[in-house]
């Protein structure tokens, strides 16, 4: 069932971003260049906006970082 999750958040993450890297069952990058203009609010409002979307349509909670480097959007996280 974990993976089956994993894979809805990742198709849905593509319909907010077109690079997205499964890196693990449970982590994924992506590009959020275009975060805000998905949900036409400022980022830090838009990276909310998508967590929400996630619980709504997967169900599961997640945490967002965003930064310049994977490292430390992991960290962020």
């Amino acid at each position: 069932w974990y993976e089956v999750l994993s894979r809805q958040m990742l198709e849905l993450l593509r319909t907010v971003s077109p690079a997205v890297e499964y890196y693990s069952i449970d982590e994924m990058f992506f590009d959020a260049k275009e975060l805000s203009s998905v949900f036409a609010l400022p980022l830090p409002d838009a990276a909310r906006a998508l967590q929400q979307r996630i619980l709504d349509e997967v169900g599961v909670p997640v945490s967002i970082g965003i930064s310049f480097s994977k490292s430390l959007a992991k960290l962020i996280s």
